[in-house]
């Protein structure tokens, strides 16, 4: 005869991993989300406990570098001083993406600043978010900020691209 769990609280998850226990058989959940089998735990804890594990990928510019990773879990930030989107196409085309449940993407400012055209943004944005969506598991969100306004230069035309994009490709635009 089977029994329920009992309610685990979140004090109690963050004991059990500050005890360094023994983790076995990632897998994926139904949902998607990395689960993490967990023994070696206090007597008075389930012997095994899942606990969801999210991992996240921050990429872009430089205006990623004010991010404090401290008390950011399970997070991977990726700030490239004066990245274009073409640098981010090859930082992306060379790492394993698969790892992660939700990549967040902050880049173009620099292509609008230093004069590239709509056409040429519109594919080199194309080109990532294919890129992107074809590299990532399938069930990874996609999320891609918009560019955010400049005094230099009007990110409107480039916002409205991206918000199209984005459409076609099933990303998230913030």
């Amino acid at each position: 005869m089977q029994t329920s769990p009992p309610e685990v609280h979140s004090k109690n998850v963050e004991r059990c991993i500050q005890s360094t226990p023994d983790v076995k058989n990632i897998s994926k959940s139904h949902s998607g989300k990395k689960r993490v089998k967990v023994t070696g735990m206090d007597h008075n804890i389930r012997k095994f406990i899942e606990i969801i594990i999210t991992t996240f990928l921050v990429i872009g510019s430089s205006l990623l570098k004010s991010i404090n990773t401290k008390d950011l879990n399970n997070t991977s930030v990726s700030t490239n001083r004066g990245a274009r989107i073409v640098d981010i196409i090859n930082i992306v085309k060379d790492k394993d993406i698969r790892q992660y449940e939700s990549i967040i993407v902050h880049i173009g400012g620099n292509d609008i600043s230093n004069g590239a055209t709509l056409n040429l943004i519109q594919e080199n944005y194309e080109s990532l978010l294919y890129l992107l969506r074809s590299k990532a598991d399938m069930n990874t969100n996609i999320i891609v900020s918009s560019v955010p306004p400049r005094k230099d230069v009007d990110v409107e035309p480039v916002n409205k691209i991206l918000i199209d994009l984005c459409d076609y490709y099933n990303i998230y635009n913030i």
